[in-house]
């Protein structure tokens, strides 16, 4: 298994990257230089994996305020068909009304975006690995569940 290696970190949320995989924890609302670390990072993802990326996106705390900016930045860059082609794997580990006002968000977006690529959204992490990990194995690097368990267990 392949260490994560941290290639964007702000207060608002830390995006990792191993092997075709992507790890978005979200600690606050998303701010438009979050965003566009994301985009970045799946763009060179793809250039290092001829198969594709995955994104495991952690929402593990915040407000659920977005900018207009960063509404905007986040529909650009779900309507991005190379952008985690394999898939995009939401956890929301919000309670409450916050966590629905972000479920309802993510939902909407993708909606809106018309977005091709699987994407579901979670609120358990072991759904979400066992969901994850074949998609982004068929883009030809080995993942089992496990594998992505014991990458994201040290960020719960």
């Amino acid at each position: 298994m392949s260490a994560l290696e941290v290639v964007h970190s702000t207060p608002s949320m830390r995006l990792s990257i191993s092997r075709n995989l992507l790890i978005g924890e979200w600690l606050d609302a998303p701010i438009v230089e979050d965003v566009a670390a994301v985009g970045r990072a799946s763009r060179s993802v793809n250039r290092a994996f001829v198969g594709g990326c995955g994104i495991l996106n952690l929402v593990l705390r915040g407000t659920p305020r977005f900018s207009d900016e960063a509404r905007a930045a986040f529909v650009q860059l779900n309507a991005d068909p190379t952008a985690f082609a394999l898939g995009s794997a939401r956890v929301l580990l919000i309670p409450g009304l916050a966590g629905v006002a972000v479920r309802a968000f993510m939902n909407t977006l993708t909606l809106v975006t018309r977005t091709k690529r699987p994407v579901e959204v979670f609120g358990d992490t072991h759904l979400a690995t066992r969901w994850l990990a074949p998609r982004i194995a068929a883009g030809g690097v080995p993942w089992s569940p496990a594998d992505i368990d014991a990458l994201i267990l040290p960020l719960l």
